[in-house]
This record gives structure tokens, C-alpha cells and sequence, in this order.
């Protein structure tokens, strides 16, 4: 696959939500206290999509707020660093930056969020506007839906999206922890009418549907509202849908060094053939050689190479 090397700026990315310090686990363990010790990184899913995209050439800007500390900053400077539009991107005198302890799994990541910046962004309709303004794609997770100021903010940039007719793009990571609200789920699929792209996880699917089918949980997002679907299944790979037609796009992992990033790196690849005129299903295809980059060599969100030479290297193997 040949892909342009030149992304039209006009078709920018905006991404509302999280930007955290992760602290992960240094050995592999399912359990927060068998952890031997802790390294931090730049984290927050959103931020990460936005970093590669920004490597990749894309135009990104990055809607979120962190605190007036050392890694509040640090993560702001980082983002600067790979290109990303930080305008945005608020600086709270009263909030620490939020951060998350996790373990390094192979199985079940266990997880500890201590939050505090992140769901705190405020900005005005003017703003938001402003943002949106010429973007193809609107990316948020789940994260700022689990709180209800970060949530109201969310709606504002989901009906102004609506109206300038900005593809919205809901990244359905379920957490039950984050949320504050017994509605979690009935909120969340209310969000998924009129979304352009979803990508959850048969985990992330189960959790809201009950145990059913890939097939079905695919079936079930369209029903809801959903235009494009892609599932993905761990070391299957992807079940890709456009409501017309399934197809899975295989994992090109061979040799799995790290557990991190490959989920970030799939919507990078998404985002970047989807911007190129690729129909989900190619785009899925470069969403998953960036995924297997990312899971093959350490540095989750390390800067990504040419993107012609991540796919040399991994479409072959498709």
C-alpha cells in the first residue's frame, strides 16, 4: 500500500480529553501491590493518538487540562515537541495533573486513577467553534464522560461538531471505576447515535452488551447509531465493519516485546488512511502495522518512523 506522504492540513483532528502521567508496574503482574517498582510516562489516550498523528504530519490539535506542576508541563512541552496544536490545552494553578498506577499484564491490567486536572476543562462556545473549525474528526474517550463537568463540556463540543459537520469518533474504553454516575452505561450508548467510528474491545463490548458474538457486538453498535465499527480481538486482530460488509483484519505481530500502546497506535493508523482517503477497511489495515510497530519494540508513545516504512515492513505479512 502506497500512501501519500503529504496529509491536506485542512483536514485537522481535534481531540477532547485526558492527558495523565502514567505510572506502570517495571515487571509483568496482574496485581498493583506485587509491583516492584513504578516508571512514569506521558499518558492519557487521547494525547498519545495525537502525538503519533502529529509524527505522522497531520494536523492535531489537543483539547484538555493538566496542573500548574512538573508534569503538567512536562506533558505540554512533550506535546508541543511532536507538533501538536497546544493552544488548548489548559494549565489549572489549583488541580494536580492526573495520574494513573498500572501494572504491565499480559491478561488483566489492574489500574489505580488519582484524578484531579483532567475533567476540569472549561471553555467557551466561541471557543469551541473556533476548534472545530475546518476538522474532519472529533476524537474523545470515555474518560470525560465518567465525570459530570467534564461530561456537559463534552456535549458542547459534540453539538457544535454536529452542526459544522465534524466526524465524531468515540473510543468506548469502559472503566467502571472512573465513573460517578449508576447510568454509566445507558449514558454511554446514548452517545453512540450519529458517531462516525467507534473501535471498543470485546472487553469494552461485553461490558455493555452482555456476552454475545463479535459478529453481534459489531451488528449491535450499528443498530445503535454507528456508521464504522472496528472490534478488535487481542491477537485475531480487527472485525472491521461499514454496516455493508465484516472483513477481520489479521494482527501483524510476530514477536510481542511490549504490552502498551497498540491500541493508541491503531487509531493513529485509522485516522491517517481515513484523512487519506482510504475506506475503513485499508485504513484498518494501516491502524493495525502501527499497532504491531508499537507492541514489537518498547516506548508505547515514543515518536513513530516514516510511515512508509512502518508499512513496507508490516503489510507484508498481511
Amino acid at each position: 500500500m502506497q500512501v501519500s506522504s503529504e496529509v491536506e492540513q485542512v483536514k485537522k483532528v481535534v481531540f477532547f480529553g485526558e492527558i495523565l502521567i502514567d505510572f506502570i508496574s517495571t515487571n509483568f503482574t496482574d496485581d498493583l501491590l506485587s509491583a516492584e517498582g513504578f516508571k512514569w510516562h506521558f499518558g492519557g489516550s487521547p494525547a498519545n493518538i495525537a502525538k503519533s498523528l502529529a509524527d505522522l504530519g497531520m494536523e492535531v490539535v489537543m483539547v484538555g487540562k493538566v496542573g500548574d506542576d512538573d508534569f503538567g508541563r512536562a506533558s505540554v512541552k512533550e506535546l508541543h515537541l511532536r507538533g501538536v496544536d497546544v493552544r488548548y490545552v489548559q494549565i489549572d494553578e489549583t488541580a494536580h495533573t492526573s495520574l494513573v498506577f498500572t501494572t504491565r499484564s499480559k491478561s488483566d491490567q489492574s489500574f489505580v486513577p488519582m484524578r484531579d486536572a483532567d475533567f476540569k476543562v472549561k471553555l467557551s462556545d466561541e471557543e469551541i467553534s473556533e476548534i472545530l473549525e475546518d476538522a474532519s474528526f472529533l476524537h474523545f474517550s470515555s474518560w470525560p464522560v465518567t465525570k459530570e463537568e467534564s461530561r456537559n463540556m463534552l456535549y458542547k463540543f459534540l453539538e457544535e461538531a454536529k452542526e459544522q459537520n465534524v466526524n465524531i469518533c468515540f473510543d468506548v474504553n469502559y472503566r467502571k471505576k472512573l465513573w460517578d454516575s449508576p447510568d454509566a452505561v445507558k449514558t454511554l450508548l446514548r452517545l453512540l447515535d450519529g458517531v462516525y467510528l467507534v473501535k471498543p474491545s470485546v472487553d469494552d463490548s461485553r461490558e455493555l452488551f452482555g456476552e454475545r458474538s463479535p459478529e453481534e457486538y459489531v451488528e449491535t453498535f450499528h443498530r445503535a447509531g454507528v456508521k464504522n465499527v472496528v472490534l478488535t480481538l487481542g491477537k485475531k486482530g480487527a472485525l472491521v465493519s461499514d454496516g455493508k460488509r465484516m472483513e477481520v483484519i489479521p494482527s501483524m505481530v510476530r514477536k510481542l516485546v511490549n504490552t502498551l500502546g497498540a491500541g493508541d497506535g491503531f487509531w493513529a493508523g485509522l485516522y491517517y488512511g481515513l484523512t487519506n482517503r482510504e475506506n475503513i477497511f485499508e485504513a484498518s489495515q494501516i491502524g493495525s502495522a502501527i499497532a504491531a510497530f508499537r507492541l514489537e519494540r518498547e516506548g508505547a508513545s515514543d515518536p513513530l518512523p516514516n510511515i512508509q516504512k512502518i508499512l513496507d515492513t508490516y503489510l507484508r505479512r498481511s
